[in-house]
């Protein structure tokens, strides 16, 4: 999942680091799912256009301090 893992999947550059891992142990067609947390609004349209399948986001406590609920 884009939120809990390392790195989670909130920026483009965080992106670009799972994707580097993955392909060369790929053997499939691969894609990634951004994460959205009020801290990375700012992030999603880039993280779409660097081909993000869509997001996970909370919108009520998920319990997880570092993944807070989107307020907006």
């Amino acid at each position: 999942m884009p939120l809990n893992s390392l790195p989670p999947t909130t920026t483009v550059e965080n992106l670009r680091i799972k994707q580097r891992v993955a392909a060369p142990k790929a053997h499939v067609d691969t894609g990634f799912w951004g994460g959205a947390i009020p801290s990375n609004v700012k992030d999603l349209r880039p993280l779409y256009e660097a081909g993000v399948f869509g997001f996970k986001c909370f919108l009520s406590p998920s319990g997880v301090e570092e993944f807070p609920e989107l307020d907006q």
